[in-house]
């Protein structure tokens, strides 16, 4: 079996990661654990200095507490407890 060497061009995967459709991806995936969860939740998508990163959060006091004891966005994400 030959060897092979991988070599990534560092800048194309900063661009890549900055890009708007791995910033589109990323809400989506955000959405979909939205729709999983009960209650009042935000998703907040930015990009950030070296990726595009989504947030899913509370959106009022109620579900704030619930997901405290319940641990929706955890077993939304398929998490474990």
């Amino acid at each position: 079996m030959a060897k092979v060497e991988i070599k990534l061009d560092t800048a194309g995967v900063g661009q890549l990661l900055k890009s708007d459709d791995v910033a589109g991806y990323c809400e989506q995936i955000g959405n979909q654990i939205k729709k999983k969860c009960s209650g009042s939740y935000e998703v907040d998508t930015q990009v950030g200095k070296y990726r595009a990163q989504t947030r899913v959060k509370t959106a009022d006091k109620a579900t704030y507490f619930r997901n405290l004891n319940n641990n929706e966005l955890l077993k939304a994400t398929g998490g474990k407890q």
